[in-house]
């Protein structure tokens, strides 16, 4: 994925996360999937763990 995509990706999750996300998510699972998505905008090495957690969630 290229950073172009990458971050057009980070923006919606973002704006999804303000939209919707104090209606369905606690505080900490709203950070939880910030933070990941910080982790795979930035590929970081602990973006793949990151997205784990997502999908524990």
């Amino acid at each position: 994925m290229t950073t172009s995509e990458r971050s057009q990706a980070y923006g919606r999750v973002m704006r999804t996360l303000a939209d919707v996300g104090p209606a369905k998510l606690l505080a900490d699972e709203q950070d939880l999937i910030r933070e990941s998505a910080d982790e795979l905008l930035f590929d970081s090495p602990e973006a793949p763990a990151a997205l784990q957690a997502v999908d524990d969630l």
